[in-house]
């Protein structure tokens, strides 16, 4: 027996299982079964105890008690999908299939699922059982990431690309109607504002955590020059205003149902009414599972959940006619470091699915990719190794017309769920997907079809000088399709990103597998060179070479003792 909010049972209960000699290959959690999504649905944060954070205390002693052994984790639950008529989502659940695409990438050798299994599943008259069928998919090798059951049918999740409003669907925008855009003073919030300011001459209700200055300090501001980002604020918010929009600006966090309700007031109170919502305030997320907590992830959540939450309560009796939610395509493809942030935007996802319909206000949840010139990825301060990654996924990112007209087409849409790719979203999606082909020969083998030279850097090229450092060369080589690799080359530099480097974890297993044993693949983002990596594996293997020696020593003396005896 656990406690699913202690993670120190599930410490124990690894600890339990490696000192009786279990080998774990399959794991089945279930604890998302219970209960049903009732008709009228409200957010239970405590059914986020055995979802989003009972998954990260077990996968967390995963990587601690049994690191690299090969594991089938299946992520069992009701409510996550709407597959049927007459299914209802269950946000608090639905963040499983964000953390499932995380999950794999920190972990090369987990393989996650999420298994839906709706009410359909247990109806009398079926035949067979839904016990049956789960088992059956549980054990098979099926690489479905999402599988649903309904009855004794099998579904699985696939996107199929489509033109917003059928390319010929009127604005739903008013003339000089009411917008409330949280995240107001950031990146994306800030350049929807300026779309709505110069199409419809809106009246806009700006709301941000960021305490602006007075407005009868502005111009004593913009002449001291002494602060580019605000200075560079107000003349956007001044610009706006001469488009002949009309900006308030409310101070508040939106996760605060005081602060919420005070900023709706103030914004019915000035304006009269609150024609479209757009949330677009977030918290990225920057660290890999092994070292989140409870109060980590809960920072992350905060304004995607319990913001989107109180938001959405707060704009009840108002009845906007549409209400935005900024999401991520990191709910559906996962990424290194993003297990909370993907889980906010998979709760997004399905609060839309949930909500639409309801009542009179349309609900949509966007699955935006990177923007190229605002947003997280474009202001997101990195250390000076995953630099050179984030300047090549921005090359590809959304611009910032384009991704506005996205929004404007979509709004004209009923559909509440969509995802904005700027590159073809099934192959994307194919190589997010971190186990595919993560064992054996993973990598591109050196021919002299693909081999490239290797390119100009800030680094001089310099040769491996012992063993360990030639063993890394090759496998970064062949890995990487270069005909050299210096020893002080960045692995970001030479075209590697954040897919690549699990495959080069998985390799390094293969070639060295005594020194990389309980190696994580942190430790690789922190020295993305040969040099660096190459010193952390010489040290483990003076350790475990000393380690032998005293082995040795102690056999050699009980070996003379005896023999004196």
């Amino acid at each position: 027996m656990i406690d699913v909010t202690k993670s120190d049972h599930y410490q124990r209960l690894l600890n339990d299982l490696k000192r009786d000699g279990c080998a774990i290959d399959c794991i089945v959690h279930a604890f998302n079964l219970d209960g049903s999504s009732e008709e009228s649905w409200s957010y239970d944060p405590a059914a986020m105890d055995k979802s989003l954070y009972s998954v990260l205390y077990l996968v967390q002693a995963l990587g601690d008690r049994m690191p690299g052994h090969p594991i089938t984790l299946n992520l069992l639950a009701r409510h996550v999908a709407l597959v049927l008529d007459g299914d209802k989502v269950c946000p608090e659940r639905a963040v499983l299939t964000g953390i499932s695409r995380v999950i794999p990438h920190e972990f090369a050798n987990v393989t996650c699922r999420v298994l839906d299994v709706g009410d359909q599943a247990t109806r009398p008259g079926r035949v067979g059982s839904w016990e049956e069928d789960i088992a059956r998919d549980v054990v098979s090798e099926s690489m479905d990431a999402q599988v649903a059951w309904r009855g004794s049918q099998r579904w699985i999740r696939i996107f199929e690309q489509v033109t917003p409003g059928n390319g010929t669907a009127p604005s739903v925008l008013r003339e000089r109607g009411v917008y409330f855009v949280t995240g107001g003073l950031g990146g994306i919030g800030m350049a929807i504002a300026e779309h709505l300011a110069q199409a419809v001459q809106a009246r806009l209700v700006l709301v941000s955590r960021r305490v602006m200055p007075p407005r009868a300090n502005w111009a004593s501001i913009i002449d001291a020059a002494t602060d580019n980002e605000l200075c560079t604020l107000i003349r956007r918010i001044e610009r706006m205003e001469t488009l002949g929009a009309e900006v308030l600006l409310a101070c508040a966090d939106i996760a605060d149902q005081d602060q919420v309700r005070e900023a709706t007031l103030a914004a019915v109170g000035r304006f009269g009414a609150i024609h479209g919502v757009i949330h677009a305030a977030g918290v990225a997320g920057d660290s890999m599972i092994t070292t989140k907590t409870r109060s980590s992830v809960a920072a992350v959540l905060r304004p995607k959940v319990d913001g989107t939450v109180e938001l959405a309560r707060a704009m009840q009796v108002f009845e906007p006619e549409f209400f935005v939610l900024c999401s991520s395509m990191s709910a559906v493809n996962g990424g290194v470091g993003q297990y909370d942030y993907a889980a906010a935007n998979a709760f997004q996802d399905a609060f839309a699915v949930r909500m639409d319909g309801v009542g009179r206000t349309h609900y949509v949840s966007i699955g935006w990719a990177a923007w190229k010139e605002v947003g997280m990825a474009a202001n997101m301060r990195l250390p000076a190794y995953l630099l050179a990654e984030k300047e090549q996924q921005l090359k590809s990112a959304i611009g910032t017309d384009e991704g506005v007209r996205a929004l404007m087409a979509i709004l004209a849409d009923p559909l509440p769920h969509w995802i904005v790719s700027p590159r073809d979203l099934a192959g994307t999606l194919e190589a997010a997907r971190p186990n595919s082909g993560l064992t054996g020969a993973v990598s591109r083998p050196l021919t002299p079809t693909n081999v490239q030279p290797r390119q100009e850097l800030t680094t001089t090229y310099i040769e491996p000088d012992n063993q360990i450092e030639e063993v890394l060369v090759g496998v970064w080589q062949e890995l990487l399709s270069i005909d050299r690799v210096g020893v002080a080359d960045n692995f970001f530099e030479l075209g590697g990103d954040s897919i690549l480097i699990i495959r080069l974890h998985t390799m390094m297993r293969n070639q060295l597998p005594e020194l990389m044993r309980e190696v994580p693949l942190k430790l690789l983002f922190e020295h993305p060179t040969v040099a660096g990596i190459g010193a952390v594996l010489a040290e483990r293997y003076e350790a475990l070479h000393y380690a032998g020696e005293v082995k040795k020593m102690r056999e050699t003396t009980l070996i003379m003792e005896v023999g004196e005896i």
